[in-house]
């Protein structure tokens, strides 16, 4: 499987929490500082807003660089984070978790709720009970009153996708390469319920009293069904840093101001960066600077330019460049600086067809790396722009 990677070295490209009032919602936790407590940042909360337990931000693991969410135990976390404006729709819920394998017997759950209140009353609509009975295993209750047993892999980082359509009353959940579970979203995880048809609030908790042992969470996203970006053609692989990789976190949109952050890396620290994009993909791939242009050439257009940050001076490949498309295609983008200085050229003037829904995208990025290899390329990403 493929690592989506995903930057946020400053806080201007990092998804804290972010929240769009049209219905995207994001949250890699990268921008929130290294060892702090996720509680009171992001909109994040305890549960019935008690005070901040043992969720912290760390750099143990990570799918998306830097940052992970880690919960453990003593006293039992449980961070919940509160949404409104989902009424009425079809939504994706997205995440990755990632459970260590000395966390043996320690089950922790995912929860969604159609209600929250403080002290009560709440409503489950979903829950997933993972290392549950047995490490790497996991139950999904189905809306019977019963449980789909399954499995995932320990020491890497899965998947969970729920799809919810409050119109038509459905619940999916994807979990690793299990079988979708399925059932009436009003009827809550048990069955036989009438809860409202609303996405209230999710919540993270575990179900032991061990500090040494985390379970992590990254990379979540609550917004529209669209389908998920897919990658193509191949990076350059003599550059300084080792090959680069294109990724990508969040939901493409052509009304949302900001939320889908496309990048790639590792790169050289303090260099400019630009993702390179067109409309079509080149029939033919073109070599280009040691590497290869997938994307059509003809009417190319120029993301950015941005800088793939890292620490300052000398040959440091802890950069990562990276540019939220959602805030670019308003004309709403930033070039950052490194140490003082501003990466490049002022954005460009962004192509209408990024704000169109149905359009098809293809982009690679070009960044500036050593003076014996001149340039990065990385791989490919197409998207679909959703609405």
């Amino acid at each position: 499987m493929k690592v989506h990677w995903l930057v946020a070295f400053v806080a201007t490209v990092g998804l804290g929490g972010l929240a769009d009032a049209q219905g995207i919602w994001a949250d890699n936790f990268d921008s929130y500082a290294l060892g702090s407590k996720i509680v009171g940042q992001g909109g994040w909360l305890e549960w019935n807003n008690g005070p901040a337990k043992n969720e912290i931000v760390s750099n143990t693991v990570f799918s998306s660089p830097p940052h992970s969410l880690a919960v453990s135990g003593i006293p039992t976390g449980d961070p919940i984070r509160l949404y409104t404006g989902y009424t009425s729709g079809r939504w994706v819920f997205k995440g990755k978790f990632y459970v260590p394998a000395a966390t043996t017997n320690k089950e922790f759950d995912f929860q969604l709720f159609s209600v929250y209140n403080h002290g009560s009353p709440y409503a489950w609509a979903v829950l997933l009970q993972l290392n549950a009975p047995g490490p790497g295993s996991i139950r999904t209750w189905d809306g019977t009153g019963g449980v789909t047993s399954g499995v995932f892999p320990m020491d890497t980082w899965v998947d969970i996708k729920i799809t919810i359509d409050l119109d038509l009353d459905t619940c999916d959940i994807l979990t690793a390469q299990n079988p979708p579970v399925s059932y009436k979203y009003s009827g809550g995880y048990y069955g036989g319920a009438s809860y409202p048809k609303v996405i209230k609030a999710i919540s993270l908790l575990t179900q032991f009293n061990d500090l040494n042992q985390n379970v992590y969470w990254d990379n979540f996203t609550l917004g529209p069904d669209v389908p998920d970006p897919t990658f193509f053609c191949t990076a350059k692989t003599t550059v300084a840093c080792g090959t680069p990789a294109i990724s990508f976190n969040g939901i493409p949109s052509s009304t949302q101001q900001s939320g889908f952050v496309v990048g790639a890396g590792p790169a050289r620290s303090c260099k400019s960066g630009i993702l390179l994009y067109n409309s079509a993909l080149a029939a033919s791939p073109l070599p280009f600077q040691g590497g290869t242009l997938c994307v059509e050439s003809m009417s190319l257009r120029r993301a950015g330019s941005t800088n793939s940050q890292g620490t300052p001076g000398g040959a440091n490949c802890d950069g990562f460049f990276a540019i939220d498309i959602n805030v670019f295609s308003k004309g709403a983008w930033v070039v950052p600086d490194c140490a003082g200085a501003p990466a490049g050229i002022p954005a460009n003037n962004s192509a209408p067809f990024l704000n169109v829904a149905g359009n098809q995208i293809w982009a690679q990025w070009w960044g500036r790396d050593s003076v014996a290899t001149g340039s990065l390329v990385s791989d490919g990403l197409s998207w679909i722009v959703g609405p």
